[in-house]
């Protein structure tokens, strides 16, 4: 499950997902379109903290 398939299936925004996760929106953004890699770590925890 990546990032998105998380926040989806959470039915929230980005904005509301980064507030969620204290991850500032633009970092949140970047991650999930692919811009940046998320380090494996932070994407396990978010998509834990997503789908809990």
């Amino acid at each position: 499950m990546t990032i998105l398939e998380a926040r989806q299936k959470a039915k929230i925004t980005r904005r509301a997902a980064s507030e969620l996760l204290g991850i500032p929106y633009s970092t949140f953004e970047n991650w999930e379109a692919g811009n940046n890699i998320c380090p494996l770590w932070a994407e396990k925890l978010i998509i834990a903290g997503l789908t809990k």
